[in-house]
């Protein structure tokens, strides 16, 4: 047990090697275990459910939350004062567990709570709880946003800049990397509500803060800063400038290439992670080649991830290879493109079938994929099943939540009238078309990922209608 407290100083960190995880999960248990207290008890729970999410575990992860936060109820029952602040933490990271294994209703209700709670205690004693109100609303804003209500979610977190801005000007130094972190979010949640120059402004503003973070630090800030310059390529991609875009991935490309250098368990994922929009940037900007070269590393390195911890790193994998199967279709090899998709296929049913909430998402998505790979090599029947099974899933996930399944929704439908047209059934094809209009339409902000579709959408209704002669 001694040991055990000495090696939990240092395992409570933030990048731990993966290689240290299951060290750091007995460590925890143990902990847990001998807790002489139940406050104690519940934040040891509370650290071991983070760990064991990081490894995979989503169930127990889940599970110790659970726990983590009855104990704290029943603590702040009897003194809300003393015991309120570690009930909305755990009630925060419950609703990440939940979100996370696929329940997102239950984790915008946890969070809510959380909210809720920081907000009594900020009206009480400002100076003490903002940080904790701010970073709630920042958890807010993204289940908000998950569960379909974009225009809350933007709220949320404009809320939440507001107070890391006050902090930051008091005290630059211990809360400017909060504020960079809510910028990011904040950057996210404009261009979903379709203001992409305010989104961009934003994710410059959290990279100018980095910046200065990693020039004073670089060890300590390099990653926030990769991961805010991996965020501003995207943002400039989508305003049209993918020459910036491209030139900020690399630079995070370049700070994860040297972290990984250095420690390969703590960082690989990140540069993994930065490797795949690399690619996509690659592409985008006509060199296909080294855009192939790019995922090529990402999936390799997933693939050594995942050999280790197949719970933990295979939803990744899984992402790569569908980014994989479209560079190598791009390059003209469409056997390996259908085969780099179904292998993503594969693992999306091994891990729909342990979890379907978390995880059919994902099997959607690369079924969508497969459907265009297979249609693409000649198998039109191949594809038509594919995409089938995508708008079935979709269905279920829309039946459960439409603000937020309804889009994707829309997105197979349309993927199923172009294949139904292609078929020859032009009056399905029309209905197809039709239907996911009328699914989009509400999400399609001018400016947004949806407007687009929308656009493609009618023009595509408008083709197969002027095939008809209409």
């Amino acid at each position: 047990l001694s040991r055990c407290r000495r090696l939990d100083q240092g395992l409570s960190r933030r990048n731990l090697e993966r290689s240290l995880l299951p060290l750091a999960l007995s460590v925890g248990q143990r902990l847990a275990e001998a807790a002489e207290t139940a406050q104690e008890q519940a934040r040891q729970l509370n650290n071991l459910s983070l760990r064991l999410a990081e490894n995979g575990d989503r169930v127990g992860g889940l599970k110790a939350i659970e726990r983590a936060v009855d104990i704290r109820e029943k603590l702040t029952a009897e003194n809300f004062a003393a015991y309120a602040p570690d009930l909305a933490m755990s009630l925060n990271n419950l609703s990440i567990r939940l979100a996370g294994s696929g329940d997102r209703a239950g984790g915008l209700k946890a969070v809510e709570r959380a909210v809720a709670i920081h907000e009594k205690l900020a009206a009480e004693n400002f100076a003490a709880y903002a940080p904790d109100l701010a970073g709630s609303l920042n958890n807010l804003s993204i289940c908000l946003a998950e569960n379909g209500d974009r225009a809350a979610g933007l709220k949320a977190i404009e809320r939440a800049v507001d107070i890391y801005e006050k902090l930051a000007a008091e005290n630059f130094a211990a809360y400017a990397p909060d504020l960079a972190m809510s910028l990011n979010n904040l950057s996210l949640r404009r261009t979903e509500n379709g203001d992409r120059a305010a989104g961009l402004k934003a994710i410059e503003r959290a990279v100018a803060i980095h910046e200065k973070l990693a020039a004073e630090n670089f060890v300590a800030y390099a990653p926030d800063l990769a991961r805010s310059l991996n965020n501003l390529s995207i943002r400039l991609a989508e305003s049209g400038d993918r020459a910036a875009g491209l030139k900020a991935i690399e630079r995070a490309v370049d700070i994860y290439g040297k972290l990984a250098a250095e420690n390969f368990a703590a960082y690989a994922p990140d540069l993994a992670m930065t490797l795949n929009n690399l690619s996509i940037c690659l592409a985008e900007s006509g060199d296909r080649a080294a855009g192939l070269k790019a995922i090529e590393r990402a999936v390799d390195i997933r693939e050594k991830l995942a050999a280790g911890n197949f719970a933990a790193y295979a939803p990744d994998l899984a992402m790569s290879l569908n980014n994989l199967s479209n560079r190598l279709v791009e390059r003209g090899d469409r056997a390996a493109g259908l085969k780099a998709v179904k292998r993503a296929v594969d693992i999306w049913e091994k891990l729909a079938t342990e979890n379907f909430s978390a995880y059919a998402p994902g099997l959607a998505s690369s079924l969508n994929n497969l459907s265009l790979r297979l249609a693409e090599s000649g198998d039109r029947v191949g594809g038509l099943k594919a995409i089938e099974r995508a708008v079935d899933i979709y269905g279920k996930l829309a039946a459960e939540n439409s603000a937020a399944a309804a889009p994707d929704l829309a997105g197979s439908l349309a993927v199923l009238a172009s294949l139904l047209q292609e078929s020859g059934d032009m009056e399905e094809a029309i209905t197809t078309v039709q239907r996911a209009i009328e699914l989009i339409t509400p999400f399609a902000i001018d400016g947004t990922t949806y407007g687009d579709w929308l656009a493609m959408m009618k023009s595509d209704l408008a083709r197969y209608l002027a095939s008809r002669g209409e």
